[in-house]
């Protein structure tokens, strides 16, 4: 059974949000499980694909999630 990470990007401009770029990464996971965090960290009900990247806007900038397979 293939297992993915979700990995999530924030490119956020530091006078606004205070902060500059943040990265994230989650333990291995299976597909199913990794689509649902991918859902959770963009806000979105549904994803458009299963593909990726998905972007959202984020105060101060963008959050990029994807997942791909786990090494």
């Amino acid at each position: 059974m293939t297992e993915y990470r979700v990995i999530a990007t924030d490119e956020v401009q530091l006078e606004p949000a205070g902060h500059d770029n943040d990265n994230f990464q989650s333990v291995p996971q299976p597909c199913e499980h990794a689509l649902e965090l991918a859902r959770a960290l963009t806000a979105l009900v549904q994803l458009p694909d299963e593909e990726g990247p998905w972007r959202q806007a984020r105060p101060g900038g963008t959050r990029t999630v994807r997942i791909e397979p786990a090494p």
